[in-house]
């Protein structure tokens, strides 16, 4: 963190001045009105960029200016030994000119007194000689060695011309010291500018997409002239379709500037919140007015913008039906190929109307014609949408049959060929595989055939299983700023990671933002509820439950509670609540919601909302209705997230320059309100899982540049590295807020990877889930023979196999050996599931 924070004012940007061109010296004027504010100035020593000074004027070798804040802080600790037991006190001034002061108008300096000694100074007074200058505070108690405090001078107002001088005196028991007082009084004149961010006297909004607000400001000066006088200024009333942000006050006065002061200011926010019909375009002015510049009494601005519809995603997801989708996962009956359909249902049901979807499948080959699945289509009403309907009919066992081996460059390459038909300016190929690349055309090749294109496509690659550890796939999710995801074992708190990734690429893809909550557990005759927050800066959110897919569900009832208490049921929606929609699907269901959700409460959606549970044999509405009378006394596994759309976004990476053993991972967040950064509330911190299971926590420092950053290096282990991040922020009306991120390091051991033997073996030995699968059973071992007696030999016998296995995983396996280890895995789910619902 920086040294000096303690002395950085709160509107003091960090960086206050960066240096644009590192060959020179900066001689720009200073960007802020005072030469000794206490910022972030970019060149110092000998150094042009790279190392930062706390003041503009604190340069080495001039002498001729005061030292700033910063180094009398440490002149005095320096110097504080020598003093002994003295009662020793200084001011960081002997002279206090007020300069050239308007006649009527008031103007107030500030300095410092510190104690500089190592005892108490009390009984401080402070005096003018001259009823003209005024000090505040008159009086202080005491001061602790080391301690500074700030005082206060006023000078006016003065009525008649010329100059006034005085003396401070303060005394305490101390020595007594005095500062001299000076000012000219002269007949006033104001000079005001406006200034906006691009120089010139418009604010463009640009495209605003429908009940989203965006914000630009304006910047009132009070420039010092040579007799400096008070600024009062008058803000006009905004034209419709544009307002000041929350407690702009249309009427202020601008301080006189200093002598030290190039102007006083204030910066205006404006706002254009973008309706939900009407428009498109918005035009209209604003006017700043003063009675005090001669000159400039008036400035006028010109305010533009245009309310679009919310911008289309096109996505295409590729799916990996390689042999190894059909092995078990650690959810009890679901294959890895159950799961990806799951999760690319999830993703289909929260497009929204105007987006389009298109489906593709691979193996070792992806360019038969029956490859494509789906060409893009737009997915229509959330509902009822034939473009939805038809990208859900083609995710079905018979087109999604494992077989075969990985060609992820192939799969990747026939994707964005079906992409290239899109009409959104932003567009996504979503690719996952459970396997290493082992068929061509080969990752690099797709790699440079999707960079290629414009406009520019990402790439979203998402790792299922154990297998990915190799750099490959990282490579290809770095095209034009994609991200890789590596799940590990879905099981335990990731049993819903898949589903949670790619709402989260959704999220991504469409600029949104995404909370997430982790595995719930609905036990019989049970309710629960899991906190959401919300805010201003949020015009519309889903609220979604992915759960368990099972062959019988026990009756769950769900609801919505608002933070002012309204019950929302799935019944209500689009009725009695015509903002709210509820929606469905295979695996999961979601509240859709437009704020102001409550249109007779404008303001009722900020806070917490809860997402309600009930295991109950009678309710108002039931997930999965037909399959649920089987199932009661059962437990129901779920998981709750949000995704919302959004000004306050937050997005993240893991970096890494190499992927060896006990490498650097270096953890960075980018959180940004209106497009601007933000800072988020304190602490910052990232949960980093190792390969082993333990879990580390890294504190996250803010940097210069807005983003967040911290350094993880305990990575002495192969294999993923999960983290996440649930960050919480303050939005401008004080509403608290959370947004959440996962990503994935990697450390492996390079080789060639992958297979040439003509099977999918998924590029592993298998011994990576067998050793997974061990660790549970023996952790569950105890649970067994207490509650499964029956089933403890079993048990005992898939924990000697796994051993024996394990040992020899550097030997080359046998068919039978693969086929034995998936039917050992298989039986060892359903174990787990009966111990976990016992």
């Amino acid at each position: 963190g920086l040294k000096w924070v303690h002395l950085v004012g709160p509107l003091t940007p960090v960086p206050t001045m960066q240096n644009p061109d590192c060959s020179a010296c900066d001689s720009r004027p200073n960007v802020r009105p005072s030469d000794s504010e206490i910022g972030l100035y970019e060149g110092a020593g000998y150094y042009h960029c790279g190392l930062y000074r706390p003041a503009y004027t604190c340069r080495m070798r001039d002498s001729s200016q005061h030292f700033c804040k910063v180094c009398a802080e440490g002149i005095q600790d320096r110097l504080r030994p020598f003093f002994g037991m003295t009662p020793a006190l200084a001011a960081s001034v002997s002279v206090l000119d007020f300069g050239s002061v308007g006649s009527g108008s008031a103007m107030t300096l500030t300095f410092d007194i510190s104690n500089v000694g190592a005892v108490p100074v009390t009984g401080i007074s402070l005096t003018s000689s001259s009823p003209n200058f005024s000090a505040a505070p008159a009086t202080v108690s005491t001061m602790a060695a080391g301690q500074t405090r700030a005082v206060s001078v006023s000078f006016g107002p003065v009525f008649t011309s010329g100059t006034r001088t005085g003396n401070l005196l303060i005394t305490s028991n101390a020595a007594t010291l005095s500062v001299e007082l000076t000012a000219f009084v002269c007949i006033p004149s104001a000079s005001m500018q406006v200034q906006t961010a691009d120089a010139s006297l418009n604010l463009n909004f640009g495209d605003v997409g429908r009940r989203l607000t965006m914000y630009r400001w304006l910047e009132v000066r009070n420039i010092r002239t040579s007799c400096a006088s008070q600024l009062r200024v008058e803000l006009s009333s905004p034209p419709a379709g544009f307002d000041y942000a929350p407690g702009t006050v249309l009427n202020f006065t601008l301080p006189a500037p200093t002598a030290a002061e190039t102007f006083t200011s204030r910066r205006v926010y404006v706002a254009f919140s973008s309706p939900a019909s009407g428009g498109p375009d918005f035009n209209g002015t604003l006017t700043v007015t003063t009675p005090d510049d001669p000159l400039t009494s008036s400035v006028t601005l010109n305010l533009s913008a245009r309310a679009v519809d919310p911008p289309p995603v096109d996505s295409v997801l590729v799916i990996d039906r390689s042999g190894s989708m059909s092995e078990p996962t650690g959810v009890p009956g679901a294959s890895k190929m159950d799961l990806a359909i799951q999760a690319a249902n999830l993703y289909i049901s929260l497009l929204k109307d105007n987006d389009r979807i298109g489906i593709v499948r691979f193996n070792h080959q992806a360019a038969n014609p029956g490859d494509i699945l789906q060409s893009l289509v737009v997915a229509g009403d959330p509902v009822s949408g034939s473009g939805r309907a038809a990208a859900r009919g083609v995710l079905t066992s018979a087109n999604l049959s494992p077989s075969g081996n990985t060609s992820i460059g192939g799969g990747t390459i026939l994707g964005s060929s079906v992409l290239d038909s899109a009409v959104a300016a932003s567009r996504a190929v979503v690719v996952l595989t459970d396997g290493i690349q082992n068929a061509s055309p080969d990752i690099p090749t797709a790699s440079a055939a999707v960079s290629a294109k414009s406009p520019r496509q990402r790439v979203f690659a998402v790792g299922l299983g154990l297998n990915q550890l190799e750099d490959r796939l990282v490579e290809l999710a770095s095209v034009n700023n994609g991200l890789a995801q590596i799940t590990g074992e879905l099981a335990g708190d990731r049993e819903f990671l898949l589903q949670k990734l790619y709402v989260q690429i959704l999220s991504d893809v469409a600029d949104e933002a995404f909370v997430q909550d982790p595995v719930n557990v609905l036990y019989p005759g049970s309710e629960q509820a899991t906190d959401v927050y919300i805010g201003e800066v949020d015009v519309a959110a889903d609220f979604i439950i992915v759960y368990r897919k099972a062959a019988s569900y026990p009756s769950v009832e769900v609801w919505l509670e608002a933070p002012d208490g309204t019950i929302v049921r799935p019944g209500d929606s689009g009725g009695i609540f015509p903002n709210f929609s509820f929606i469905p699907g295979d695996g999961h269901a979601y509240f859709r919601c437009q704020f102001p959700a409550f249109p007779d409460k404008p303001k009722a959606h900020i806070g917490r909302w809860r997402v309600w549970l009930a295991s109950r044999k009678r309710g108002e509405y039931r997930l999965e209705a037909s399959h649920y009378a089987a199932g009661q006394g059962t437990n129901f596994y779920y998981s709750v997230m949000s995704k919302a759309r959004s000004d306050l976004r937050l997005h993240g990476q893991v970096v890494q320059t190499s992927y060896q053993p006990g490498s650097m991972m270096t953890l960075l967040l980018e959180p940004t309100l209106y497009g601007q950064p933000v800072k988020l509330n304190e602490p910052v911190e990232a949960h980093v899982s190792r390969p082993d299971g333990q879990v580390k926590i890294i504190q996250l420092e803010h940097t210069a540049d807005g983003r967040y950053k911290g350094v993880f290096e305990d990575t002495y282990q192969t294999g993923i590295y999960p983290v996440s991040v649930v960050a919480w922020a303050t939005t401008p009306l004080g509403a608290k807020v959370t947004r959440y991120r996962h990503l994935t390091g990697l450390i492996f051991r390079p080789g060639k990877g992958g297979s040439s033997g003509g099977k999918d073996e998924g590029g592993t030995t298998g011994c990576e889930e067998a050793g997974s699968m061990q660790k549970r059973l023996e952790g569950m071992l105890i649970r067994f023979s207490e509650k499964n007696p029956g089933e403890q030999e079993e048990v005992r016998f898939i924990l000697d196999w796994l051993k024996k296995f394990i040992e020899n995983c550097c030997k080359a396996k046998s068919s039978p050996d693969r086929k034995k280890l998936k039917e050992l895995l298989g039986r060892t789910g359903q174990l787990l599931a009966e111990a976990e619902e016992a």
